[in-house]
């Protein structure tokens, strides 16, 4: 039996609604239609009217190929990148400390 997914968490529900509200307003103001949108994607127009909704079913790959149409998939890339992610460099610095180095004897 297929697990079920654990409840989304308000703020993460918030979040998928400004990302899709965010994606609708993009696609509007380069005047593309939901059709052609969603032609572009691969997907049914339902399936975008999702997305932009926030429904947290629609695919990562979806939103993440309409974040390439949209010319924003560099900045979604860079998120995690390590040179910008000073809490997880902060936390590997202070769990990877410099082990201490042995003395070989001398033969």
């Amino acid at each position: 039996m297929p697990k079920q997914p654990r409840p989304l968490l308000p703020q993460i529900k918030a979040v998928l609604r400004r990302m899709g509200s965010d994606l609708r307003d993009a696609r509007r103001r380069r005047g593309d239609t939901m059709e052609i949108m969603a032609q572009r994607l691969g997907v049914t127009r339902a399936t975008l009217a999702r997305l932009e909704a926030g429904d947290p079913s629609v695919r990562l790959q979806v939103f993440i190929q309409a974040l390439h149409i949209m010319g924003k998939l560099d900045a979604v890339a860079a998120l995690l990148d390590g040179s910008n992610d000073a809490i997880g460099r902060e936390i590997f610095e202070e769990t990877h400390l410099p082990m201490r180095v042995r003395r070989t004897s001398k033969p």
